[in-house]
């Protein structure tokens, strides 16, 4: 791989992790402690919405596993996942760009739980109407999530688009 490549390939996942950065400092405050957060603001009426609010556990709120086992798993993918960019098997763009987006991702994530130790979210998804119904919360309402969330999970699917795309793999390790 090229020089010139390389440091393209770097500043993807950069650009990723400073844009998720960035913009989470521009959806407002945070709650601290047990303060109720924000009031949040209506993009497209019964649509989407900007409110605030931390994740303490991973991906859509998974929160059965323990803070410090994230900062932990996060800190060893990033490196994983930065020699798996740098050593490609394969010049298979969708692969390719599928690892620099969940290297951007994590990366993003990896500074709000090593910073706040939990991380920083402001995205919201309704359908129908943001109106609470039974229960307090919306009918149709998609997890809380980041631009770093958004990578991730853009960048999971790339990778098995890619693996579905490849065909099967020989006893020789190359796609038939």
């Amino acid at each position: 791989m090229s020089r010139k490549t390389r440091i393209v390939w770097l500043a993807v996942p950069l650009f990723l992790a400073l844009l998720d950065l960035w913009t989470k400092a521009q959806a407002g405050p945070y709650p601290c402690g047990g303060e109720a957060p924000p009031p949040g603001k209506v993009v497209i009426q019964d649509w989407l919405e900007i409110r605030t609010a931390w994740n303490e556990g991973a991906l859509f709120g998974f929160d059965w596993i323990p803070p410090w086992a994230l900062v932990l798993l996060t800190g060893l993918a990033v490196p994983l996942v930065a020699w798996w960019v740098f050593h490609p098997k394969t010049a298979d763009a969708k692969e390719n760009f599928g690892k620099l987006l969940v290297l951007g991702g994590a990366l993003g994530n990896l500074y709000d739980r090593l910073c706040f130790g939990k991380v920083r979210d402001f995205i919201n998804f309704y359908y129908g109407s943001m109106e609470p119904g039974p229960g307090g919360q919306p009918a149709a309402h998609w997890p809380t999530f980041n631009i770093a969330d958004s990578a991730l999970v853009a960048g999971v699917i790339l990778l098995l688009l890619s693996s579905f795309l490849q065909g099967p793999v020989t006893a020789g390790g190359k796609a038939a």
